[in-house]
């Protein structure tokens, strides 16, 4: 083994945990995206063709002004 394979697998063993940390991390974020696809895309599977997205505002923005 060279001494640059021994040096790097050195440091990757010092760190390990920092390693392990950060691949849990985008693992979780990584299943928490397909999730929301998931349910964003039932959701808008569900409703009828013609009807807003889910979460849409029914009414416009802004509120029409009174007449006078």
């Amino acid at each position: 083994m060279s001494t640059m394979w021994q040096l790097a697998s050195s440091g990757v063993r010092a760190h390990r945990g920092a390693y392990v940390g950060t691949a849990v991390v985008l693992a979780v974020a990584a299943a928490v995206l397909a999730v929301t696809g998931v349910i964003f895309e039932s959701a808008c599977a569900r409703s009828p063709p013609g009807t807003p997205p889910p979460g849409a505002r029914s009414s416009p923005w802004p509120p029409p002004t009174p007449a006078r």
